[in-house]
């Protein structure tokens, strides 16, 4: 039994000393009092960000449990964000089954 370290279900084991860093979730369904609602929250470097939004009561899903085996904890970046990533490799595009979209 390990204390040092926090697992959620299907995601990595994380340091609970790991460093952290902010991440800010934006809600794509707002009410209709606000245009946008936002939620700034900690990550822990090493988590998912699954397991980042379950961990602070956000509701996003996750149909493979969090195994990175589906595309429905989708993740919207600013274009400036998503022009500096990677191009997504071959087997990336295959588990996603190309929902890869560019706005």
């Amino acid at each position: 039994f390990n204390l040092s370290s926090i697992r959620n279900h299907g995601g990595p084991s994380v340091d609970v000393n790991a460093p952290k860093i902010s991440i800010t979730f934006l809600n794509p369904h707002p009410s209709k009092d606000k245009k946008e609602e936002s939620i700034d929250v900690e990550a822990k470097v090493g988590e998912t960000i699954l397991q980042t939004a379950h961990r602070h009561g956000i509701d996003l899903e996750g149909a493979c449990e969090g195994v990175c085996a589906c595309s429905t904890c989708h993740v919207i970046f600013d274009d400036d964000v998503f022009d500096r990533l990677e191009e997504a490799s071959e087997d990336e595009e295959d588990m996603l089954g190309k929902d890869i979209i560019a706005f």
